[in-house]
């Protein structure tokens, strides 16, 4: 007699799966494999500082300011003003004049920081192209379908 699955069982199976994804010693979003993917771009910029350059790049070609990067990168307005000056400091982003409005003061990516997205990219992909190198052909597109589709959710379903 066969026993249909229990979905709790897929549930607890997916919940692992997330958890692992953030595992420190191998989990793709862990420390240990961010510390090696910085080491291998060679740069002293903090998870934080990258997520705050991937948000002024997916804003492009609007420019935030720093409280919109703030409360895109989930940090207080102060912190975000303070990475961004780094950031400014390491010739990645500049501050601008608002365009419409003068009194406001909108950050924008360097042809530095833009270059150094890119090679992140780059970087990124290559490890992600070895990580799935045993895969069938449509592995990766239906993959990334799942994962559009489960942080479509993420974001349409208020937390508990």
């Amino acid at each position: 007699m066969r026993r249909e699955p229990d979905p709790t069982d897929e549930l607890k199976r997916l919940d692992l799966a997330l958890e692992e994804l953030r595992h420190a010693t191998f989990g793709l979003f862990g420390p240990a494999l961010r510390a090696r993917f910085h080491a291998q771009l060679g740069w002293e910029w903090s998870a934080v500082h990258y997520r705050l350059l991937r948000v002024i790049e997916a804003t492009d070609p609007l420019r935030p300011t720093i409280g919109e990067l703030g409360a895109a990168a989930l940090i207080d307005k102060a912190r975000a003003s303070r990475l961004v000056s780094q950031l400014q400091t390491g010739g990645l982003v500049r501050r601008r004049m608002g365009r419409l409005d003068h009194r406001r003061r909108e950050i924008e990516l360097t042809e530095e920081g833009r270059a150094v997205l890119a090679e992140a990219r780059a970087v990124r992909l290559a490890y992600l192209r070895r990580v799935l190198a045993g895969w069938e052909e449509s592995g990766a597109g239906e993959l990334a379908v799942l994962l559009e589709r489960f942080n479509s959710a993420i974001r349409d379903v208020p937390p508990m």
